[in-house]
C-alpha cells in the first residue's frame, strides 16, 4: 500500500513539474513576443555629425532590449551623434546628445564662463562675443563685439556634462545650486575670427550676450 502511495505521489510530483516547466516555457514565448518601438539607422552617421530626419526610422525590437533604445525618430532628429552609427544599427539613449554639428568653414571654439558671463545659453541659442578687462590695470577693451550671431552648439556644466534644454532650471534656481549652470560653452566660430577669440577665451576675458538668430532678426 504504502509503494503504492510512493508511486502514486510521484507521479503527480513529476505531472506538476511537467506543468510547470510547460507554464514557464508559455509565459517566455509570449515575452518573446513582447515588441515595443525603437529607432533604427537607415545609413551611415559619423560621429559628431547632427542626424537627420531620414536617417533614421522606427522598427520594432523585443521589449527586453527596449528599454535601453530610443522610440521615436522624433526624439533623434536634429541631435549630435556622440559615436559612429553604422546603418542598421539601433540607436541607444546614451549614443545622441543635445549638442549641435559645426558646418563647414567654421571651428569650434569652447570658451571658460560662469553664470554672468555665460548668459545661461543652451545649445541652438545664437550670441554676440565680447571682450572684457579682467582686472582694473588692464587696458580699456573695444566696445564692439570681437564677433555677432554665432551659434551655442554645446553648454556644459561642472561635471562636463551637456546641459539639457528641456531640464534647465530657471535662473533663480541656477543660482544656488551648481547643476545646470554653464561653465564651458561651446560656440561655432567662422576660421578668420577663431585665433582672436582664443585669444581672449584663453585668458578667460570673454563676456556673452544672447540675442535672436540672423533670421529672426527684424530688417535683416
Amino acid at each position: 500500500m504504502n509503494k503504492r502511495l510512493v508511486i502514486v505521489g510521484c507521479v503527480i510530483a513529476a505531472l506538476v513539474f511537467t506543468i510547470l516547466i510547460q507554464v514557464s516555457a508559455g509565459r517566455r514565448v509570449v515575452e518573446a513576443k513582447r515588441t515595443v518601438d525603437a529607432v533604427q539607422t537607415t545609413r551611415y552617421i559619423p560621429a559628431g555629425a547632427e542626424i537627420p530626419r531620414d536617417a533614421v526610422k522606427a522598427v520594432k525590437v523585443p521589449e527586453a532590449i527596449g528599454a535601453s533604445l530610443i522610440p521615436k525618430p522624433e526624439d533623434v532628429a536634429g541631435k549630435v551623434a556622440r559615436v559612429a552609427l553604422v546603418e542598421g544599427q539601433y540607436v541607444w539613449k546614451d549614443s545622441v546628445g543635445v549638442g549641435r554639428a559645426c558646418r563647414p568653414g567654421f571651428v569650434e571654439v569652447y570658451v571658460p564662463v560662469d553664470l554672468s558671463s555665460s548668459a545661461c545659453v543652451i545649445a541652438g541659442e545664437t550670441v554676440d562675443v565680447y571682450p572684457i578687462a579682467k582686472s582694473a590695470g588692464e587696458m580699456p577693451m573695444p566696445t564692439t563685439p570681437l564677433a555677432q550671431g554665432l551659434r551655442v552648439l554645446h553648454s556644459l556644466d561642472q561635471s562636463g556634462k551637456e546641459i539639457d534644454p528641456t531640464k534647465r532650471a530657471t535662473l533663480s534656481k541656477m543660482a544656488g545650486t551648481d547643476r545646470n549652470i554653464p561653465v564651458s560653452v561651446g560656440l561655432e566660430v567662422p576660421q578668420a575670427f577663431a585665433q582672436q577669440i582664443v585669444s581672449f577665451a584663453s585668458k578667460k576675458a570673454v563676456y556673452l550676450a544672447k540675442c535672436p538668430p540672423p533670421e529672426a532678426t527684424p530688417g535683416a
